[in-house]
């Protein structure tokens, strides 16, 4: 069994927030959809200027307004994703973003205590877990983020903690 204990506060939420934009694949969602906003652009462009419109130029006009803001959700595409996770974050419960989480590490699963929820969690009730910082995080089926402090642990219980989580869910490389 390994035992941790965090006290969740303003840092941790970053920590969580920084994983949920630049872990878990959204790093990658969001290039693809980069990507596809530029190619649709310069299609449109290229349709601008190899076939221009027959009605004096009100299409070209919807054509370039219609550019200009798939270039601007290109290039804001994270700034679009902060403001998404602030919105969804706002929308919980403050109780549940800040205070005294422990968390018992067994071979069955892990048992989560907090002010909230009291309770065991088999391991398939989480997708996957990885690094980010000083941290370790498991992603849980809810999509709420566990966070274990390396800086609490022992350089045996890291080990130990790391070896139970690849038995039993997947790595996720940020």
């Amino acid at each position: 069994m390994i035992k941790c204990k965090i006290d969740v506060g303003e840092e941790e939420n970053k920590v969580i927030k920084e994983i949920s934009l630049d872990c878990l694949g959204n790093k990658t969602k969001r290039l693809i959809i980069r990507i596809c906003l530029l190619l649709i652009a310069v299609i449109i462009v290229l349709q601008m200027i190899f076939d221009p419109p027959m009605n004096g130029g009100s299409i070209d006009f919807m054509a370039f307004i219609f550019v200009a803001l798939d270039i601007l959700l290109a290039i804001f595409a994270r700034k679009i994703h902060e403001l998404i996770f602030y919105i969804r974050s706002s929308k919980a419960d403050p109780s549940e973003k800040q205070g005294v989480r422990e968390y018992m590490f067994f071979e069955d699963g892990i048992q989560i205590i907090s002010p909230w929820v009291k309770g065991m969690n088999q391991w398939n009730m989480f997708y996957f877990w990885g690094n980010y910082k000083n941290y370790i995080y498991i992603i849980h089926r809810s999509n709420h983020v566990l966070l274990v402090d390396l800086r609490k642990l022992s350089v045996n219980e890291i080990n130990d903690l790391t070896n139970l989580l690849n038995r039993h869910l997947s790595f996720c490389p940020n």
